[in-house]
């Protein structure tokens, strides 16, 4: 088991990584050739994000999960928003976690 220095470091180490690739992605942006293909990649990457997000639920596939799911991507398709959709199916799993407690495996 870890323990919290390591622990430490690794978060450290993470928010080092996310800060050094969003520097990186807005000093490249400018260098991209705005066509209409970049269009289309631009427009994919929320749907891109959103199913990486689910995909661990979709491979458990409790009850629980699907439900959160079903409702996280209903919501996207009515308002187009991924983060008001992850945040709607990530309340669901822990409003469902607390309510439906299962057995430690």
């Amino acid at each position: 088991m870890p323990d919290d220095a390591s622990a430490l470091l690794a978060i450290g180490i993470m928010g080092a990584i996310v800060w050094a690739t969003r520097l990186c992605g807005f000093a490249l942006a400018g260098w991209l050739v705005r066509g209409p293909l970049a269009q289309r990649v631009l427009q994919g990457l929320p749907g891109c994000a959103f199913a990486a997000i689910l995909a661990p639920a979709v491979v458990r596939g409790s009850a629980t999960d699907m439900v959160a799911l079903v409702a996280a991507l209903g919501l996207f398709q009515l308002t187009g928003r991924v983060m008001a959709s992850v945040a709607l199916g990530i309340a669901l799993l822990v409003l469902g976690a607390h309510l439906f407690p299962t057995a430690p495996a």
